[in-house]
């Protein structure tokens, strides 16, 4: 059985409630942006695959439109955990702005983590 432990991000996350769509090869799905960080997101959507490779599309107020690939981390029944792959200096300043809006951080989500062997 695997073992859950508190996560160790370095980035604070951010609560947000922004649509979005997620796209899986040649398949697009709606999703929910909840949590958002410099280093990457937690969505409500579908389940999927831990090491997939997707491309996350948002928008909010007063910001263009961000698009940018990620890994899967972690997935659950509630949501999938991403991380940014490689975000450029003007994503990182659009996702920067955005945060610097957003009223307070939220406390780090508790990432299931699977120990090898277990």
């Amino acid at each position: 059985m695997g073992d859950r432990r508190m996560d160790s991000r370095s980035s604070l996350r951010y609560s947000v409630e922004l649509s979005g769509t997620l796209l899986l090869g040649s398949t697009v799905v709606s999703c929910q942006v909840q949590n958002l960080s410099l280093g990457g997101v937690f969505v409500r959507g579908p389940t999927l695959p831990t090491g997939s490779h997707v491309t996350l599309r948002f928008s909010a107020p007063n910001m263009p439109a961000f698009e940018t690939t990620c890994t899967v981390r972690w997935s659950t029944d509630d949501g999938t955990g991403l991380a940014f792959d490689g975000l450029q200096t003007v994503d990182t300043y659009t996702l920067a702005k955005l945060l610097r809006g957003t009223k307070r951080p939220s406390q780090p989500l508790q990432a299931p983590l699977v120990v090898d062997g277990e």
